[in-house]
């Protein structure tokens, strides 16, 4: 299990460098997965000892396994990189790799509640949300965007109506349903800053979760 003194923007270092894993495993389907450094620093803006270090805690969870560069011999920890651009050999461990990465999500949204500064900062204006230093940006002229925009006008736990939405877009609003758009929302609020579940739904009503601050 990760460790409670671990801040927020560490957790979010460690998610990120498991969503390069993941993504590698998923485009590459091999067996054995190799990353370099720069990459990481190229995609995520995470240094090469920070990713290192990461990588380190992911074999000690035994998430991942090490693979040897010169003889494929298992087990073998890299040695601390002298240079900052170097390649880590490893093959995963699916169960217990998915179960780190629930682990941290758990971890990141227990920081967020902890800080009591949970609710991210709207501007309408260029439609980036803002929390903790991260961005999102909620693209201006779309559905999402315009739930977040009503949303962050009403306060927490207000609920607004589909129609409320629908009046306000006067666009098609029919070929997406308001749940289908709160739950991708939640999603992308989630990976962004570790915030689950920041829309409720139910009804054809959506608000911003009392529960989640």
């Amino acid at each position: 299990m990760p460790s409670n003194e671990a801040s927020f923007d560490a957790y979010t270092k460690i998610f990120q460098v498991l969503e390069v894993v993941k993504e590698r495993q998923i485009l590459e389907g091999e067996h054995i997965i190799e990353i370099s450094s720069d990459y990481v620093f190229e995609n995520k803006g995470i240094r090469s000892r920070d990713f290192y270090n990461i990588m380190v805690k992911l074999a000690e969870a035994c998430a991942i396994e090490w693979i040897s560069a010169d003889t494929d011999e298992t087990n073998i920890q890299p040695k601390v990189p002298n240079s900052p651009e170097y390649k880590v050999r490893f093959k995963i461990n699916p169960a217990r790799f998915d179960d780190y990465i629930k682990q941290i999500k758990q971890a990141r949204s227990g920081h967020v509640v902890q800080a009591h500064r949970w609710k991210p900062k709207f501007d309408s204006s260029t439609g980036n949300l803002k929390f903790q230093g991260e961005v999102l940006n909620i693209s201006k002229g779309t559905i999402e965007y315009q739930v977040i925009k009503t949303l962050f006008e009403k306060r927490p736990g207000e609920r607004v109506s589909e129609t409320d939405i629908e009046d306000s877009y006067r666009k098609d609003f029919k070929k997406r349903t308001l749940e289908y758009i709160c739950r991708n929302l939640n999603k992308k609020i989630e990976d962004k800053f570790g915030i689950v579940k920041f829309c409720g739904y139910k009804r054809s009503h959506v608000w911003i979760d009392e529960e989640s601050s």
